[in-house]
């Protein structure tokens, strides 16, 4: 068995050493937990910790994202923050029949809502526009990943800039909105 999808989860500590968001993470977590893949597969999760005062805060999470890649085992690679959770349980498994029909595409983009947005991204099949799509509306076939994992940014927008290297880099999108993959909040690295 292997693992189809790669959940990394960035959480943030404090300086003190206590979890920014531990309720929101225990949800989030939880969520995983009861996700459904079908067999053979199984679900990875990584929890990456960064420190919100004094540390690398939210736009040096997606700096740090390369130094977890060795720990990536999934066909798929996605982001879910802390403050978000899975749709629901069979979620992971209707990805993994959409990536199978449509041959293993490159990125697949799903859907997420957002309590501040409503559901991202918006009504938009080309380019990924900044400020309209969100890092978990991102699925990305692990080796395409790979070869794009330094492209993360280091400022708030860091998740953009890795998925507009990829479509500048011609990589195969493959816009599957109508999944709703994820829910939760905008929080900006702030604590519960």
């Amino acid at each position: 068995m292997r693992p189809f999808l790669t959940c990394l989860v960035p959480s943030f500590k404090k300086a003190d050493g206590s979890f920014a968001r531990p309720v929101q993470l225990q949800r989030c977590l939880d969520s995983l937990c009861a996700a459904y893949v079908p067999r053979p597969y199984f679900l990875q999760t990584v929890v990456m910790w960064d420190r919100v005062w004094g540390g690398s805060g939210v736009g040096g999470m997606f700096a740090q994202i390369p130094d977890h890649a060795s720990r990536v085992d999934g066909d798929y690679v996605t982001v879910l923050g802390d403050d978000d959770v899975l749709a629901d349980e069979t979620v992971v498994g209707r990805l993994q029949a959409i990536a199978e029909s449509a041959s293993f595409p490159d990125v697949i983009i799903v859907s997420t809502e957002k309590a501040e947005h409503g559901r991202l991204p918006y009504d938009h099949v080309g380019p990924p526009i900044c400020g309209r799509i969100d890092l978990g509306c991102v699925v990305t076939r692990r080796d395409v990943w790979l070869q794009h994992v330094h492209d993360y940014g280091d400022s708030y927008e860091g998740d953009f800039k890795h998925l507009d290297a990829m479509w500048q880099a011609g990589r195969h999108f493959h816009y599957a909105t109508g999944l709703l993959f994820s829910r939760g909040a905008v929080s900006r690295g702030g604590v519960e």
